[in-house]
């Protein structure tokens, strides 16, 4: 897809871009290649039936994959109650295994919108409209694999412990994409849920109410501090080039 540029830089996709974007992450989510998806789009491929085919395959791996980082948890709590330190290599293990999918987004944004507390804090920067809009874009098809992928990025890339690296960089593209669509691309929506976000970060009550949403998540402090970093040096960097091509 080749996107428009406003004059700042920015990226615009129209409406066909967007169904096609969608189409692609739908198709990817199912395990199929890039290449295989091209030749799909284009009718190239034998019959829906290989991509169903595909698709129950991959289904099949990723439950077995759920039943092994579960039994993984639980082998891990039981070393921990035992008294046993875990280890780097140990901890890597338990984020690769573990990491959140677009289902755990899912329910983990139902669950913020049965949290009263945290939902009576958002209604201090949006109006009840504004969280149904949030809501139906969230919905929109792809959404959840985009953004796990999104947060998968930058989980990976905290592993160089610098928010500055090509890889925080990308990943915080990634999470800019992923924020565009969550507000529909409104700027001033944009605007207030940051300031809420920086709002709660100084309420106790608020806090504590988010992170019973976010438990057992990726969402850690230290996951929120180093996007938070990578967004700034990727906003920093972004502003530098216009200086530099002048």
């Amino acid at each position: 897809m080749k996107p428009l540029r406003s004059e700042a830089g920015w990226r615009a996709y129209g409406t066909e871009a967007l169904t096609r974007l969608h189409q692609i992450l739908a198709l990817k989510h199912m395990g199929l290649e890039l290449s295989k998806i091209a030749q799909l789009l284009k009718g190239s491929l034998a019959s829906l039936d290989s991509v169903l085919a595909l698709q129950e395959e991959n289904l099949a791996a990723r439950q077995a994959e759920t039943h092994r980082a579960l039994d993984l948890v639980r082998r891990t709590r039981a070393r921990l109650s035992s008294g046993e330190t875990l280890s780097v290599d140990d901890l890597t293990t338990l984020t690769r295994e573990t990491i959140m999918d677009g289902q755990a987004l899912r329910e983990m944004y139902a669950k913020s919108e049965r949290e009263k507390d945290v939902k009576a804090f958002a209604l201090k920067y949006h109006t009840p409209e504004d969280l149904e809009r949030i809501k139906v874009n969230r919905e929109q098809p792809g959404y959840y694999e985009a953004a796990a992928e999104a947060f998968a990025s930058m989980q990976a890339a905290m592993k160089s412990a610098d928010p500055k690296s090509p890889e925080a960089l990308e990943a915080a593209r990634k999470l800019r994409v992923m924020e565009m669509r969550f507000f529909g691309g409104d700027l001033d929506l944009m605007k207030r849920n940051k300031r809420m976000m920086e709002a709660m970060a100084g309420d106790p009550a608020a806090l504590g109410a988010y992170n019973k949403v976010v438990a057992n998540t990726m969402f850690t402090p230290e996951f929120l501090a180093f996007s938070q970093q990578a967004t700034k040096a990727l906003e920093a960097k972004e502003a530098e080039a216009p200086r530099k091509g002048n």
